[in-house]
């Protein structure tokens, strides 16, 4: 029989596993999307990776998250911020070049908030040795 905390690290485990395939799901979407110029279905699929990554983002800004106070958390927290001024600039764009750029500045968020909070790939750090 498994105990308790051997039973979380799978469900975390298992959930670690299947967000990722869900975000390389929406991000193979969004090369799609981007590149055949649907900017409509492209945002919200951006939004689709954003609300994947969004308590990931409460996460790295605070371990202790009280579902009480999400308003606060998300309103003072740099990722919840920076998302928000991304989006409104991109309602704001009136041409679609601009809304293009827009979206591309956003995607770029995105992944650098995936890195960020561990979800994006694994690079070899060149000065350390091969010894794990």
């Amino acid at each position: 029989m498994v105990n308790d905390g051997e039973e979380r690290d799978v469900s975390a485990f298992n959930e670690g596993m299947l967000q990722i395939q869900r975000l390389n799901y929406l991000w193979t979407q969004t090369a799609s999307l981007s590149r055949s110029g649907n900017l409509k279905k492209w945002r919200w699929t951006l939004d689709a990776v954003w609300r994947e990554l969004s308590r990931d983002a409460i996460k790295d800004a605070s371990d202790n998250f009280d579902p009480e106070q999400f308003d606060k958390v998300s309103k003072d927290n740099p990722w919840f911020m920076k998302q928000a001024e991304i989006v409104g600039a991109i309602s704001k764009s009136l041409t679609i070049a601009g809304q293009y750029r827009a979206l591309e500045r956003y995607e770029i968020f995105l992944k650098f908030l995936q890195e960020a909070v561990g979800k994006g790939g694994k690079y070899i750090d060149r000065n350390e040795d091969d010894i794990d």
